[in-house]
């Protein structure tokens, strides 16, 4: 027999319990060793602390999604804490209908939710768990696999002398209960700029400093990774406007890159803020000053009177900071706002930079991550006879554009439409018959100049 495994089961109560039990019974008939909270935590334990090490302890988790599942905070705090321990991670399926959270859709799942079938799955699931694993978080596909090889082979930075001191605060953060919804945000550093340079990052495998706005000042040379979404600067910039209405370094197609929060604030070249870095003009890289930082403002989220308006604003615009250039290895997801938007950037990448950064990158909205208050382009269908384009229209009047399509043929031959004093509201439907396409086509819409989608159809 293989060596017997010690199996953390992740499940909500409400609609998961049954087949929790069941598979825990199954795990230890099978020999192996199974946790489940309801049975292993003695009363007057601290939940949270016997979660943790029962986690650390695990070699795989069984992540059982259904319905209470996806709604579930505690569910989804143990299944990001296995990942982020690079533990293996299981996804099982309760019910059909059940989604997947954001952090888990890159990973195969075994689907238990018809109990007739139950004896099948159970042995397809035991032979997996019993299957030689081929990395430090194996199985049907890794969170390993999720995330992508440094391109240079260069070596991993050294971490500060008091790194395990931001780890643990960084544990304390994430149990807090004012966090609410954002439970998540304390896993994660956010860098948000226009597509094409999200693209030109993926391509050349790191951010650049010099691909920030900032052209002067003693910050121009680090790269600034914000404590949150949303914040203060998106809301200026974000979204297709009106010739008259852009503003500068608009963000037209605004795509998010999510880091991991922990690998990077350990590291030794890091800095970090406790505000917007041009008003407090002070940075730090020590542990302690790191557990002063007003989380509770830079995390706030909600209305504010008029006499915290501005020290809110400027806790919101907090960052870490790193020199230089940041590498790719500890990406973990590219979020576009829209289905149509992460086709532009299939558009924009080269097919084998596609193929790496595929299974990262997304369009689901459960992370809420966009202010989506100007237009933008939610769906596009492209056919034989006819394109439809399905716009997000702007959330207040925002006046018209020129709405521009232009398509090219396989062969090359080249067709462009205008329609001037557009108003983004309805679907947009466009008779392409002049076109041939037997090999296929490429489209691009532009609004105003600007680009709103960019697609390929092949027959």
């Amino acid at each position: 027999m293989a060596t017997p495994l010690n199996v953390f089961i992740s499940y909500a109560r409400e609609d998961g319990r049954t087949l929790a039990q069941r598979l825990h019974d199954d795990l230890r008939q099978a020999g192996h060793e199974a946790w489940l909270d309801m049975t292993e935590i003695p009363g007057g334990a601290n939940w949270a602390r016997d979660i943790e090490q029962a986690i650390e302890r695990c070699d795989v988790l069984l992540a059982l999604l259904s319905v209470a599942s996806f709604d579930s905070e505690y569910c989804r705090a143990e299944q990001m804490r296995a990942l982020r321990k690079n533990k293996r991670v299981i996804p099982v399926l309760v019910q059909p209908n059940a989604e997947r959270p954001l952090y888990l859709e890159h990973l195969n799942y075994f689907d238990f939710s018809e109990l007739a079938l139950y004896k099948q799955r159970w042995e397809l699931l035991l032979k997996d768990l019993r299957s030689p694993r081929k990395a430090k978080n194996g199985g049907a596909k890794s969170a390993s696999a999720f995330i992508p090889a440094l391109r240079s082979g260069g070596s991993q930075p050294e971490e500060k002398p008091d790194a395990e001191a931001f780890s643990k605060y960084l544990e304390t953060l994430r149990e807090q209960q004012w966090l609410g919804g954002r439970y998540w945000w304390p896993y994660f550093l956010f860098y948000v700029a226009d597509m094409p340079a999200i693209a030109q990052a993926l391509k050349q495998g790191a951010l650049l400093a010099s691909q920030d706005e900032i052209k002067s000042d003693r910050w121009k040379d680090f790269v600034h990774l914000d404590f949150r979404p949303r914040t203060p600067a998106l809301w200026r910039k974000e979204g297709l406007r009106p010739v008259d209405k852009r503003a500068s370094s608009q963000l037209d197609l605004p795509v998010y890159l999510m880091f991991d929060f922990e690998a990077l604030i350990r590291r030794a070249d890091s800095r970090f803020s406790e505000g917007d870095i041009y008003r407090t003009r002070q940075s730090f890289k020590r542990a302690a000053d790191f557990r002063k930082l007003p989380f509770e403002r830079i995390y706030h989220d909600s209305w504010f009177n008029a006499e915290e308006r501005d020290e809110i604003m400027l806790r919101r615009q907090a960052v870490a900071l790193i020199p230089k250039q940041l590498g790719l290895e500890h990406l973990r997801y590219v979020c576009c706002r829209s289905e149509a938007e992460r086709e532009t950037l299939r558009t924009l990448l080269p097919p084998a930079v596609w193929s790496q950064y595929a299974d990262k990158i997304t369009a689901r909205t459960d992370f809420n991550l966009f202010h989506r208050k100007w237009a933008y382009v939610e769906a596009a269908e492209l056919g034989t006879q006819r394109v439809q384009i399905r716009f997000k229209p702007c959330e207040d009047d925002c006046g018209s554009f020129n709405l521009r399509v232009e398509a090219e043929e396989w062969s090359g031959r080249r067709h462009e439409w205008q329609t001037p004093d557009f108003v983004p509201g309805e679907p947009f439907q466009l008779d392409i018959a002049a076109l041939n396409p037997a090999h296929g086509y490429w489209l691009r819409v532009y609004l105003d100049d600007a680009l709103a989608y960019a697609g390929r159809y092949q027959p």
